[in-house]
């Protein structure tokens, strides 16, 4: 069976790069597309789940961000399963200040140049961290475009999804700073942060067997 995954905000398929499935499993990569100006998540997870062979079944893995465009997704393309790795099950799990900044749309005013002052800051936020995925970081930072990024915190912060109507499992990290675990309600918690797939991967690919087995 395909299981899809979709990475984090200014991520790619790197994240996953360490994960490792049970036999009968085939890894899928959705890589991000562009989004329009202004466009809604409800509307960029449509164009996304084109990439989606539905006609026969398959499971969806989001990590961050990808988490909720795969909940998207799910609601017009159900599969047979949806994993959730460092992210949100519903707006209720979005700490205050950020539902409080999607209200106010305070994404509008981030800067859309990128400063090398801000990359402690991420190492902080996405940790903690090995050297390794300090350098994973780094090279997300170098890709990635300013104005995507903005456009996806804002997303986020304006996200109001209230429930998941597909069954789904929820892995994540007992010291994630970008997504707290005390407003999280986690099937699979992990000794590690927000990029604990990529580095406490052990942990992850053993509550994957036992999830998919």
């Amino acid at each position: 069976m395909k299981v899809y995954f979709l990475s984090g905000l200014g991520a790619d398929r790197r994240a996953f790069q360490n994960v490792c499935l049970p036999p009968g499993y085939e890894i899928v990569y959705l890589d991000w597309i562009e989004q329009y100006e202004e466009e809604s998540v409800e509307s960029y997870a449509k164009r996304m789940s084109s990439k989606i062979d539905g006609t026969e079944p398959f499971i969806l893995a989001g990590l961050s961000f990808g988490g909720i465009v795969g909940i998207e997704i799910s609601k017009f393309l159900p599969p047979q399963k949806l994993l959730l790795i460092s992210t949100v099950a519903s707006y209720k799990d979005l700490p205050w200040l950020y539902r409080k900044a999607g209200d106010l749309k305070l994404y509008k005013f981030l800067p859309e140049r990128r400063s090398s002052l801000i990359k402690p800051f991420l190492y902080w936020f996405f940790g903690p961290l090995n050297a390794s995925g300090r350098k994973l970081i780094d090279a997300f930072f170098g890709q990635t475009h300013p104005k995507h990024i903005n456009w996806a915190l804002g997303r986020i912060s304006m996200w109001r999804n209230a429930e998941i109507n597909v069954p789904y499992v929820h892995i994540h990290g007992k010291k994630d700073r970008a997504f707290p675990i005390r407003f999280i309600k986690a099937d699979y918690v992990m000794n590690g942060g927000h990029l604990c797939v990529f580095c406490e991967s052990e942990e992850v690919n053993a509550a994957f067997r036992e999830i998919l087995d």
